[in-house]
């Protein structure tokens, strides 16, 4: 339920045709993270490493990363550089993916 009400957040302020085809959550060991290349099924992997019931870590996390997703995987060229790691801007994305963490909370604040 966390995570389905953080992607209706997150995915309500993105036009549709910028949507992931489909998201595909693992839990991850070391940090958390977005595979930038799909999954044979064209779905986007995010490793989160929230355990238990740290609810609010599990929403965070996860919008962080679905932030990438939709910054990632929404261009082709892109998505080929992010994976080669040959951005300069690494740092301006983290910086609006910690946002969108934010927004996704407080949007999840008014509809829970």
């Amino acid at each position: 339920a966390v995570l389905k009400s953080a992607t209706k957040a997150m995915l309500a302020s993105v036009p549709p045709d910028l949507h992931p085809p489909g998201i595909s959550v693992y839990p991850s060991v070391a940090n958390p993270v977005t595979l930038y290349q799909p999954r044979d099924n064209g779905h986007v992997a995010i490793g989160i490493t929230a355990r238990d019931s740290f609810w609010c870590q599990y929403a965070f996390q996860y919008s962080h990363e679905l932030c990438h997703a939709l910054v990632g995987h929404t261009h082709p060229e892109l998505r080929k550089r992010l994976a080669q790691n040959q951005s300069r801007n690494d740092w301006l994305e983290e910086a609006i993916c910690e946002t969108a963490s934010l927004f996704a909370l407080r949007a999840m604040e008014n509809s829970w």
